[in-house]
């Protein structure tokens, strides 16, 4: 089946302005820190992926403010619970969820294909960059459009100009709406509103179907 949407990277501001050396060495064990901005390793990380953007200014003289990257594929909730448990969250100033990231693929005139998912969605249609957008709260979601295969990491180069920023639905719904919808979309964009499955015949004198099945799934994943 031909993948068109995934989650992409979780992510979460963590300000810090006391027990900073002590939070610093939870981050240290629940992930790793990586010499990436926040905007950087989101165009860089894709799914399966979790981003700590840790902010501290732990020197009350000069407020000094000093920002790290954390990444992990462990759970943010992981890293949240031993905080608490370690008492440790006195330390910590603001916690912060970034908006959820969708990636869904579209082929053709992906202007056509957002269109489509902006009447049945709601929302706004934006500049995909910043990708990096602290003022947008955490229970809106941001679908971000390539015509790249996304069964693996897609680069923001490749990524489509314009994104979608919805507000009323949870990641997940999006997520779920999108899978089922998604063919409906793809042929919008394809200029074939109509189209919901294709049907191919492979033909081989020599009866090699399933290196022509192999050839052919490759080339539909990109």
């Amino acid at each position: 089946m031909l993948s068109l949407v995934r989650s992409g990277p979780e992510s979460l501001v963590l300000h810090a302005t006391d027990k900073v050396a002590e939070i610093k060495k939870c981050l240290n064990e629940w992930g790793s820190l990586v010499s990436l901005g926040p905007e950087k390793a989101l165009g860089i990380y894709g799914n399966n992926r979790r981003l700590i953007f840790f902010i501290s200014s732990s020197d009350l003289l000069t407020e000094e403010e000093q920002e790290e990257t954390f990444v992990s594929e462990n759970s943010i909730e992981i890293l949240l619970c031993t905080l608490i448990n370690k008492r440790l969250i006195s330390g910590v100033e603001e916690v912060k969820m970034q908006p959820g990231f969708i990636m869904m693929r579209l082929m053709g005139n992906i202007d056509n294909g957002i269109k489509s998912i902006h009447e049945d969605l709601g929302g706004e249609v934006i500049n995909r960059d910043p990708m990096f957008r602290n003022y947008i709260p955490g229970t809106s979601s941001v679908i971000y459009f390539t015509q790249k295969a996304i069964n693996r990491a897609v680069s923001v180069h490749d990524m489509y100009e314009k994104a979608l920023l919805v507000h009323d639905r949870s990641k997940g719904a999006i997520i779920q709406y999108l899978g089922i919808r998604g063919i409906e979309y793809l042929g919008d964009a394809m200029g074939t509103p109509d189209w919901n499955d294709v049907e191919i015949k492979i033909y081989d004198a020599n009866g090699h179907f399933d290196i022509h099945r192999q050839r052919l799934w490759m080339a539909t994943q990109g």
